[in-house]
């Protein structure tokens, strides 16, 4: 499981959860979605950037997903993609159409599992935060453990 050092999750049977479903799926990955700090999703279909109501509550097909929240399965990579400093795993790859110039290390390991005949999954049913994106990115104070009943800290 890769986590980014400023998204986190407060659901451990989520990611239990998320995890368990990508081994009995047969997932070469595993992702929750993560909202950027720009308001868009780290997750395409299709070539198209998905929005929460094509992947809320329920696990989907994706074609490409970041590597905020992001579980591989290691047996199917060793197996499908052993790793050489030639063909490392995580790499930028240049794309001439990209306005940027390049894709991103996680966007480019994603296609290369789907050239490998890999499936990679979003599992929107669980809620990742990450820090200072969209409305739904709490300060690091409101982390505080859920108190008996459901509250938070926080909420009182």
């Amino acid at each position: 499981l890769m986590c980014d050092a400023d998204t986190w999750c407060l659901d451990p049977g989520g990611v239990l959860r998320m995890l368990h479903t990508g081994y009995v799926q047969n997932a070469a990955a595993i992702a929750a979605p993560v909202q950027r700090r720009n308001g868009s999703w780290n997750t395409t279909l299709g070539g198209e950037l998905l929005e929460p109501k094509d992947f809320t509550g329920r696990v989907v097909a994706a074609e490409t997903v970041g590597a905020a929240f992001l579980a591989i399965n290691i047996g199917w990579l060793r197996q499908k993609w052993p790793w050489s400093a030639q063909d490392p795993w995580f790499r930028f790859v240049e794309d001439g159409p990209n306005p940027h110039g390049t894709i991103s290390e996680d966007f480019a390991f994603c296609r290369r599992v789907a050239e490998l005949g890999g499936r990679i999954l979003l599992d929107g049913r669980l809620r990742v935060h990450h820090e200072g994106a969209g409305q739904d990115a709490p300060h690091h104070d409101s982390l505080a453990p859920p108190e008996p009943g459901g509250a938070t800290a926080e909420a009182g």
